[in-house]
C-alpha cells in the first residue's frame, strides 16, 4: 500500500491527473497486490487473470493464470469493481507464441458481447500499431450501436463499498 501512495504522490506532484481506475501491465498481478490496491483505486480496468490460491492468499500458483472475461460491470474476490476488458488487445502479427488479433476477431467479440443488453466491451489498442485499424474498429462498432465513454465514465450500482470477510 506504501508504493501505492508514493506512486500517487509522484502523479500529484507532476500535475497529472490521478484516477480512481488500476489497471496492471498485462493484467497480471498477485493477490497481495491486488488486495493492497483495491484500498487505493476502488476500480480496475482488466480481463480478471487470477492464480490458484489467490483467495486465500497462501501459496499463489502464479504459473497457471485463470481469465475470466466479464460482460458487465463486477466485484471482484479482492473487492475491486471490474470494468472489464473483454474483446482482447489489437495484435497484427502474432508473438511469444500468441495468435494475432485483427479488427476482424475483435469485431466478432463486439457482436459475441451484444447478446448482453448493456454490455461493457473494452479493449486495449496501442499506439504503435497507427490509427487506421482503430478508426475501422471504432468506426464499426459504433455501425453496431456501441456508444465509446472513458472507463471513469463507467457507473455501476457496485460502486458502494463493502467489507470482505478475511
Amino acid at each position: 500500500t506504501e508504493r501505492g501512495k508514493k506512486a500517487i504522490d509522484e502523479f500529484a506532484k507532476s500535475g497529472l491527473k490521478i484516477t480512481d481506475v488500476f489497471e496492471y501491465p498485462h493484467y497480471a498481478g498477485s493477490g497481495v497486490s491486488s488486495r493492497a490496491l483495491s484500498k487505493l483505486f476502488p476500480r480496475a480496468n482488466h480481463r480478471g487473470m487470477y492464480f490458484p490460491g489467490s483467495l486465500h492468499g497462501k501459496n499463489e500458483n502464479t504459473s497457471k493464470p485463470i481469465e475470466q472475461f466479464y460482460p458487465y460491470v463486477v466485484r471482484d474476490v479482492f473487492n475491486w469493481v471490474i470494468i472489464p476488458e473483454n474483446m482482447g488487445h489489437f495484435v497484427p502479427n502474432k508473438y511469444h507464441g500468441r495468435d494475432s488479433r485483427g479488427v476482424e476477431q475483435m469485431l466478432k467479440n463486439a457482436r459475441a458481447l451484444m447478446v448482453v443488453r448493456d454490455n461493457i466491451s473494452s479493449f486495449f489498442y496501442h499506439k504503435i500499431y497507427g490509427e487506421d485499424n482503430l478508426k475501422k474498429l471504432v468506426s464499426e462498432m459504433k455501425e453496431m450501436g456501441y456508444t465509446f465513454i472513458s472507463s471513469e465514465d463507467v457507473e455501476a450500482p457496485l460502486m458502494k463499498p463493502f467489507k470482505v470477510k478475511e
